[in-house]
């Protein structure tokens, strides 16, 4: 990068405020959750002020260093941003469906277990459940 690029992306940065502070509030894939969510922030930023993945990219890169988020990962969150998304916040992840653990169902799976001749597969699909959940539920019964 010449030095007319970086002494006009420094300008730009200090200009518009893109900032960074050594907040932390714990770790994701080895970068700190709060750092994320600041270059997230600024990328929405700078998308709003019309500027491209490349010079988003150099400007994270220049402020953050080795911390700076990976040029694909700044890619997705530049279109995100320009599809009109504002939240700068991670998607909900699927996981443990909420209700495979309420009460009920674990005294379902107990009851449809009674009976050894329905397997863990059959107990999951009539409870509507994964067959992980009802596995860990006797699991945990055993170890009670």
């Amino acid at each position: 990068m010449s030095s007319v690029k970086v002494r006009s992306l420094s300008s730009e940065i200090s200009a518009f405020g893109v900032c960074f502070s050594e907040r932390t509030f714990g770790r994701v894939g080895g970068m700190e959750r709060d750092v994320l969510t600041e270059q997230r922030t600024n990328i929405k930023f700078l998308v709003k002020l019309g500027k491209n993945g490349q010079e988003i990219l150099q400007m994270l890169e220049m402020v953050y260093g080795e911390s700076a988020m990976k040029g694909r990962t700044v890619y997705k969150w530049v279109d995100r941003f320009k599809e009109g998304r504002e939240g700068v916040d991670d998607d909900a992840r699927a996981g443990l469906h909420s209700t495979s653990r309420v009460d009920e169902n674990i005294q379902r799976v107990y009851d449809l277990k009674a009976d050894r001749r329905i397997t863990t597969r059959m107990t999951a699909e009539k409870l509507g459940i994964s067959n992980g959940s009802v596995q860990t539920t006797l699991t945990l019964k055993t170890l009670n």
